[in-house]
């Protein structure tokens, strides 16, 4: 996502006074995210404008990047679901009553099949850009980041 914004900033160039879409768009996100921000509201639904012009803009990065380049950006969130496997036993310690601790128990369950499904698209992902079938790298990736997203955020 990162070096999608950087890229947008630098690689677009201004001619004249033509309308610049990916400028327009690199502007919505970073407005949007920096006033919410710098308000101090608590409200995390106010950032919701932001990601249709985020995924407009990780859209294009995605249909010009090369296989290699995603490669090694996918690389380093591999400690994500890593990481969600190695704490998850841990979570009812971070609990102070015994209601609690139940409720963490048994959402650390959860956790790990998040996890594992996380994991699972992400080496499928890899794997077939190391194949170089790119679209379906793209597609098994999206479908499992979701499947892991919607079950972390369900529980």
């Amino acid at each position: 996502m990162f070096d999608t914004l950087r890229r947008t900033w630098k690689n677009t160039t201004y001619i004249g006074t033509a309308f610049n879409p990916e400028r327009f768009l690199l502007i919505w996100v970073v407005f949007i995210y920096v006033f919410f921000s710098v308000s101090g509201s608590k409200l995390p639904s106010y950032l919701l404008p932001m990601f249709p012009a985020l995924a407009l803009l990780m859209g294009k990065r995605l249909a010009e990047i090369r296989e290699r380049t995603l490669l090694w950006q996918l690389a380093p969130i591999l400690l994500v679901p890593l990481a969600t496997l190695g704490f998850a036993p841990f979570t009812a310690q971070l609990a102070e009553t015994p209601l609690k601790i139940e409720m963490y128990s048994d959402y650390a369950i959860w956790a790990v099949v998040a996890a594992l499904v996380y994991l699972f698209g992400l080496i499928s992902a890899m794997m077939l850009l190391v194949r170089r079938k790119i679209s379906g790298s793209t597609g098994s990736g999206i479908k499992h980041f979701d499947w892991g997203t919607n079950y972390f955020i369900r529980t």
